[in-house]
């Protein structure tokens, strides 16, 4: 299915692909229509396919979402992207934001996965900035 085009031919979907929004209350509406299932599909889609722009348009765009943030990985799945691309100055920027807490559970969870190269880039980048910052909290 993932294969067909039409399954991608949404011109909203487009747009915020292409980090193209022009009507936030039509990407609310894609995203709600999608749902959280869905749409973590489709970013590990895109990843699959090396998309990685693409994928993390999508991500941050639901990571920032009221509902959609609640429902699934989308934290996860936007630092995974933010993982995959390079440089990895924006990871840093939204690590600072995660707890210590989730960010571990985000780090066992990709490597239960089977994703040990962005559970070990998502932990080095977690290390770097409690170092950084001398940050004493700790769940490891």
């Amino acid at each position: 299915m993932s294969q067909e085009a039409g399954v991608w031919k949404d011109p909203v979907l487009g747009n915020i692909l292409n980090s193209q929004i022009q009507d936030p209350l039509q990407a609310d509406g894609f995203l709600c229509l999608e749902g959280p299932l869905l749409l973590e599909m489709r970013i590990k889609r895109l990843l699959k396919l090396g998309k990685v722009a693409e994928a993390t348009s999508l991500a941050k765009l639901c990571s920032d979402h009221p509902e959609m943030s609640r429902k699934g990985h989308f934290k996860q799945l936007y630092l995974k992207c933010l993982c995959a691309a390079s440089p990895n100055i924006k990871l840093i920027e939204e690590i600072a934001k995660v707890d210590c807490k989730d960010a571990l559970e985000m780090i066992c969870n990709l490597e239960s996965e089977g994703d040990e190269k962005t559970s070990l880039i998502l932990c080095a980048a977690f290390l770097s900035r409690q170092l950084q910052f001398g940050e004493m909290y700790c769940a490891w």
